[in-house]
């Protein structure tokens, strides 16, 4: 299930069984068409993106503003970098917080996305700072 997905995801692979209780309690899963796309440059990110099922297409802009990369991401695989959402949070009101720069788009019907909330990620530094603290220390460090 939900929990399983995420506790093999790489970014949550080694925080507790309580921090990742209460990602899969905030989590929504979203399913996509192909073609769906799920952000687009200069979209506000609000959450971290898992793949679920199926196949994601992430182009990633070069200087001149055009796609110059291409990733296609599977099933229990980040779309969105943690790293990037925990750095946004407190972020004030005034700026945008963290901006995509990237596209990712469905590659398949059915594909199926796990949303983890930017407002989750900063709950948890309240309720379960210690593990925050090394989720990000272990993000840094990669």
């Amino acid at each position: 299930g939900l929990k399983a997905l995420l506790s093999t995801c790489n970014e949550f692979k080694f925080i507790g069984n309580e921090l990742i209780d209460f990602f899969t309690s905030e989590a929504n899963i979203q399913t996509c068409e192909e073609g769906d796309v799920l952000f687009q440059p200069s979209d506000k990110c609000t959450a971290f993106i898992i793949v679920k099922s199926g196949r994601v297409k992430v182009e990633t802009t070069g200087t001149s503003r055009e796609f110059a990369d291409e990733h296609h991401l599977d099933a229990g695989e980040g779309i969105v970098g943690l790293a990037f959402l925990i750095a946004s949070i407190g972020v004030t009101k005034a700026s945008q917080g963290y901006i995509h720069t990237s596209k990712a788009t469905a590659v398949v019907s059915g594909t199926e996305i796990v949303n983890v909330p930017t407002s989750a990620i900063g709950q948890a530094f309240d309720l379960f700072r210690g593990p925050m603290e090394i989720l990000t220390k272990m993000l840094i460090v990669r």
